[in-house]
Protein backbone atom coordinates (compact mmCIF):
# COMPACT_ATOMS: atom_id res chain seq x y z
CA UNK A 1 0.00 0.00 0.00
CA UNK A 2 1.23 3.51 -0.76
CA UNK A 3 2.15 5.60 2.25
CA UNK A 4 0.15 8.73 2.79
CA UNK A 5 3.17 10.53 4.25
CA UNK A 6 5.55 10.14 1.34
CA UNK A 7 7.07 13.03 -0.61
CA UNK A 8 4.68 12.80 -3.56
CA UNK A 9 1.66 13.19 -1.28
CA UNK A 10 3.06 16.35 0.34
CA UNK A 11 4.11 17.84 -3.00
CA UNK A 12 0.79 17.05 -4.72
CA UNK A 13 -1.21 18.22 -1.68
CA UNK A 14 0.40 21.65 -2.05
CA UNK A 15 -0.44 21.75 -5.78
CA UNK A 16 -4.05 20.72 -5.13
CA UNK A 17 -4.49 23.38 -2.43
CA UNK A 18 -3.03 26.11 -4.67
CA UNK A 19 -5.20 25.07 -7.63
CA UNK A 20 -8.39 25.09 -5.53
CA UNK A 21 -7.55 28.44 -3.89
CA UNK A 22 -6.72 30.18 -7.16
CA UNK A 23 -9.63 28.77 -9.15
CA UNK A 24 -12.08 29.86 -6.43
CA UNK A 25 -10.90 33.46 -6.24
CA UNK A 26 -8.95 33.31 -3.01
CA UNK A 27 -10.97 30.87 -0.95
CA UNK A 28 -10.96 27.10 -0.45
CA UNK A 29 -14.10 25.28 -1.64
CA UNK A 30 -15.14 21.68 -0.92
CA UNK A 31 -15.03 19.76 -4.19
CA UNK A 32 -17.91 17.53 -3.05
CA UNK A 33 -20.56 19.79 -1.51
CA UNK A 34 -19.37 23.25 -2.62
CA UNK A 35 -18.99 24.64 0.90
CA UNK A 36 -16.92 27.83 0.67
CA UNK A 37 -14.36 29.51 2.92
CA UNK A 38 -12.74 26.34 4.22
CA UNK A 39 -10.00 27.03 6.75
CA UNK A 40 -6.90 25.27 7.95
CA UNK A 41 -8.29 24.23 11.33
CA UNK A 42 -8.53 21.23 13.60
CA UNK A 43 -10.48 18.28 12.24
CA UNK A 44 -13.98 18.41 13.60
CA UNK A 45 -14.34 22.12 12.86
CA UNK A 46 -17.26 22.36 10.40
CA UNK A 47 -15.21 24.38 7.90
CA UNK A 48 -11.94 22.50 8.38
CA UNK A 49 -10.07 21.98 5.14
CA UNK A 50 -8.99 18.40 4.41
CA UNK A 51 -7.46 16.55 1.49
CA UNK A 52 -9.34 13.44 0.42
CA UNK A 53 -8.10 10.58 -1.71
CA UNK A 54 -11.00 10.32 -4.17
CA UNK A 55 -10.22 6.63 -4.60
CA UNK A 56 -8.85 5.49 -1.22
CA UNK A 57 -5.30 4.17 -1.09
CA UNK A 58 -6.49 0.78 0.12
CA UNK A 59 -8.88 0.56 -2.86
CA UNK A 60 -6.13 1.16 -5.43
CA UNK A 61 -5.93 4.96 -5.33
CA UNK A 62 -2.69 6.90 -5.50
CA UNK A 63 -1.17 10.06 -4.09
CA UNK A 64 -1.30 11.58 -7.58
CA UNK A 65 -2.78 15.01 -8.22
CA UNK A 66 -5.72 13.54 -10.11
CA UNK A 67 -6.77 11.51 -7.04
CA UNK A 68 -6.55 14.26 -4.40
CA UNK A 69 -9.44 16.63 -3.69
CA UNK A 70 -9.93 19.56 -1.35
CA UNK A 71 -12.88 18.71 0.89
CA UNK A 72 -14.56 19.95 4.02
CA UNK A 73 -14.16 17.81 7.12
CA UNK A 74 -17.82 16.75 7.06
CA UNK A 75 -17.67 15.32 3.53
CA UNK A 76 -14.36 13.59 4.17
CA UNK A 77 -15.73 11.88 7.28
CA UNK A 78 -18.94 10.77 5.56
CA UNK A 79 -17.11 9.35 2.54
CA UNK A 80 -14.48 7.70 4.77
CA UNK A 81 -12.79 4.84 2.91
CA UNK A 82 -15.67 4.14 0.53
CA UNK A 83 -14.85 3.81 -3.13
CA UNK A 84 -16.75 6.71 -4.73
CA UNK A 85 -18.06 4.75 -7.70
CA UNK A 86 -19.45 2.09 -5.40
CA UNK A 87 -21.40 4.83 -3.66
CA UNK A 88 -22.63 6.38 -6.89
CA UNK A 89 -22.94 3.22 -8.96
CA UNK A 90 -21.27 4.99 -11.86
CA UNK A 91 -17.82 5.74 -13.20
CA UNK A 92 -18.87 9.31 -13.97
CA UNK A 93 -17.62 12.03 -11.60
CA UNK A 94 -20.63 14.30 -12.22
CA UNK A 95 -23.04 11.47 -11.36
CA UNK A 96 -20.99 10.79 -8.26
CA UNK A 97 -21.24 14.43 -7.16
CA UNK A 98 -25.04 14.47 -7.60
CA UNK A 99 -25.40 11.25 -5.61
CA UNK A 100 -22.92 12.56 -3.06
CA UNK A 101 -25.02 15.68 -2.41
CA UNK A 102 -28.15 13.66 -1.70
CA UNK A 103 -26.19 11.17 0.42
CA UNK A 104 -24.64 13.98 2.43
CA UNK A 105 -28.07 15.57 3.02
CA UNK A 106 -29.46 12.28 4.32
CA UNK A 107 -26.44 11.84 6.58
CA UNK A 108 -26.67 15.36 7.99
CA UNK A 109 -30.44 15.10 8.57
CA UNK A 110 -30.24 11.89 10.57
CA UNK A 111 -31.20 12.60 14.10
Amino acid sequence: MTSRNNGSYRKNRKVILERNFLSNHGTYVCEYCGKRDLVKAENGHPNALTIDHFIPLDKGGTNGKSNLLVTCWSCNVVKAKHHPFTIAGSNDLLTFKRVWHSWLERFQNRG
